[in-house]
């Protein structure tokens, strides 16, 4: 996506919201410009109560909707009714679990906050020790990322509630220094300067304007399409540590982990309906 956007020149924006919420991006600066000190750790994480989706059994598609085409490029697989519509996203067929589908909004601030590009090694652990029923997905996950002179770490538990740093969902920065917290109640620190910032008005409408901003002035967007790319790459690494248990080396020139078993999860099976071209 990242070639094919610059070879044919369009301006594509990844729905990372917080990369325009005006509080996230303060945040940051304070963090890169020095105001926790040397940062050694940055944490994401998220806290909810999702549902158990029970045990189903193949029935038929509902009326008026096109099952070809809602799986897109997934082979064909019989439709059951407890993994439609957002469910989806608790089947590796389909989806990415609460990693790909929350993870990378955190991930994504986690990352830049670091300044850090591709890790050197990754590592998952975690299962499905909660929920009795068709999901695939981890329901409990802890990744950790490790760069260049700091470390990344997400956690999350699809069955609790119970805050991190005082919160649902955020991401924390260790420094030496003091530790800064971002959230939907604002940023602050702690532990340091004690300084602090109030929220502002969640980013969608922000993110939207900033691509119609930049469809005509041809700049890049806030969420870049290559700045896309680097944060869900570290998504899918961690589903991959995670479904081969193992912890990982990356190759970031080549994209790959010279480990057999976790390369076979790099790429998929492409349904008939759908071919991936060699290149762009």
């Amino acid at each position: 996506m990242v070639e094919a956007a610059r070879k044919y020149k369009r301006i594509v924006q990844l729905g990372t919201q917080w990369r325009s919420t005006p509080h996230v991006d303060e945040a940051i600066a304070k963090v890169r410009g020095g105001g926790i000190g040397k940062v050694g750790m940055a944490r994401a994480w998220i806290h909810q109560e999702r549902e158990n989706i029970g045990h189903g059994k193949p029935g038929p598609v509902p009326a008026g909707v096109d099952y070809a085409m809602w799986q897109g490029p997934a082979p064909d697989r019989p439709f059951y009714p407890n993994r439609f519509h957002y469910r989806w996203h608790w089947f590796w067929h389909w989806g990415t679990g609460e990693l790909g589908n929350n993870g990378v909004h955190g991930v994504d601030v986690a990352r830049w906050g670091l300044g850090a590009d591709a890790p050197i090694a990754v590592s998952s652990g975690g299962g499905k020790y909660v929920f009795d029923d068709d999901q695939e997905v981890p329901d409990t996950q802890i990744v950790t990322w490790e760069f260049p002179g700091a470390c990344l770490a997400w956690e999350h538990r699809m069955w609790s509630k119970h805050p991190t740093e005082g919160s649902g969902f955020g991401v924390a920065f260790y420094g030496d220094k003091g530790t800064l917290i971002i959230d939907d109640h604002g940023w602050r620190i702690e532990d340091g300067d004690g300084s602090k910032g109030k929220a502002t008005a969640e980013g969608q409408a922000k993110h939207v304007q900033n691509f119609l901003d930049c469809v005509k002035s041809r700049e890049k967007p806030n969420a870049d399409i290559e700045i896309g790319h680097l944060s869900t790459r570290l998504c899918h690494l961690g589903n991959i540590a995670y479904r081969t248990g193992k912890k990982l080396t990356f190759d970031a020139a080549k994209e790959s982990f010279h480990d057999a078993a976790a390369d076979a999860l790099l790429a998929r099976e492409y349904s008939s309906r759908f071919e991936m071209p060699s290149q762009v």
